[in-house]
């Protein structure tokens, strides 16, 4: 429930004799945060992000777009509608439905962990989850950096072969070139 919004009282300073104005409608822009993230994530792992809140004031469906450096997987059976992506290891990530089906989506509950962030193998340095909130009015965007820290590869090895006559003299060969 969002907490209550203050309200502001002007006094009506217009002339009695003034033409009337008709009030225009105006859309009040939906509004996210993001979970509070302290850390990193290495470059093979996977972080879970929970901690999301969704708010519209007109309680309108909203679609969601997720966009990652990497891929992101989300809580299945949530209510949301899935419109690009699977919901699992997506870069790309689009959901549409109430704050509540998309905060049941992407924290922690019985549905699953949250949002599973996988970095791309071998990357390094920031990655990004970019969120993008939007009610068919008025859209927000926010990013979150988490740092990616590289984990030192285990060294490949192929098999050699050098081939030589029965006759020939020393085998000469060269095993390092893989």
């Amino acid at each position: 429930t969002p907490p209550p919004r203050p309200i502001t009282v002007q006094e009506d300073t217009t002339p009695d004799d003034a033409p009337e104005e008709t009030p225009t409608e105006t859309a009040s822009t939906p509004s996210f945060s993001f979970p509070a993230f302290e850390g990193s994530v290495t470059e093979d792992g996977s972080v879970i992000l929970t901690g999301f809140t969704f708010f519209d004031p007109e309680d309108d469906p909203l679609t969601v777009t997720l966009e990652a450096g990497s891929t992101v997987t989300i809580n299945p059976n949530s209510g949301v509608t899935i419109l690009e992506g699977t919901g699992t290891n997506d870069e790309r990530l689009v959901i549409n439905g109430t704050s509540e089906q998309i905060e049941a989506a992407l924290n922690a509950n019985s549905n699953g962990p949250g949002v599973i962030y996988r970095p791309t193998p071998d990357a390094d340095g920031n990655g990004s989850l970019t969120i993008t909130v939007t009610d068919g009015t008025s859209a927000v965007t926010g990013q979150l950096t988490v740092p990616i820290d590289p984990v030192q590869d285990a060294p490949t090895a192929n098999d050699d072969s050098i081939t030589r006559s029965e006759d020939d003299g020393d085998l000469i060969g060269d095993l390092l070139l893989n």
